[in-house]
């Protein structure tokens, strides 16, 4: 631990910060308040090289996990959270770049940043917008809205209130209501 950290709030306080704590072997915590390198389970080699940098609150719970900073943000076993708020990556090897409310909960998901969205097919991707999510395998979710619920579905939405949804697998779709179109030039 290389620094901050509060006191340890009252008991039933309701208060999360607190001292910066590292349970497992080879962890580390840079800075910070209330930040945890390891799950606390009582076994100090289950959650091994977990890193925080700093943040508050934040919690790298699993092998080879980190957080980067931000706040309230928890990454599992070989998973990464760089920053953002209440975000957290749960799958094995999943990665969240930032934002806010976000998940990548299975093998090696992603969500790029944005706002409430949801990577949780196996390799899933959504790389912002919000309101996304990506559940199939190999799938792809980006602007706002957009649902890809099978395996190889790649969804563009634009930002027209409602869900624009996938479900069908190996479909490339996009929904604009503004057009779509191809030009040469910029002029």
């Amino acid at each position: 631990i290389a620094g901050g950290g509060l006191p340890a709030p009252p008991p039933n306080s309701g208060v999360l910060d607190g001292p910066n704590r590292v349970t497992d072997n080879y962890g580390t915590v840079g800075g910070g308040d209330g930040n945890r390198a390891g799950d606390d389970a009582g076994l100090t080699g289950d959650a091994a090289w977990a890193t925080v940098g700093g943040g508050l609150a934040n919690t790298a719970a699993g092998m080879w996990s980190t957080v980067g900073g931000g706040g309230r943000n928890a990454a599992g076993a070989a998973a990464t959270v760089a920053g953002g708020y209440n975000s957290s990556a749960t799958g094995y090897g999943a990665a969240i770049g930032g934002g806010t409310l976000n998940t990548a909960s299975n093998y090696y998901s992603t969500v790029g940043g944005g706002g409430n969205n949801a990577a949780s097919g196996w390799y899933a991707t959504v790389p912002g917008g919000s309101n996304n999510a990506a559940a199939g395998r190999n799938s792809f979710a980006a602007g706002f809205g957009a649902k890809a619920n099978a395996d190889g579905v790649v969804l563009f939405a634009d930002n027209t209130i409602g869900d624009f949804v996938g479900s069908n697998p190996n479909v490339f779709a996009v929904a604009f209501t503004g057009g779509i179109g191809m030009w040469t030039s910029k002029s």
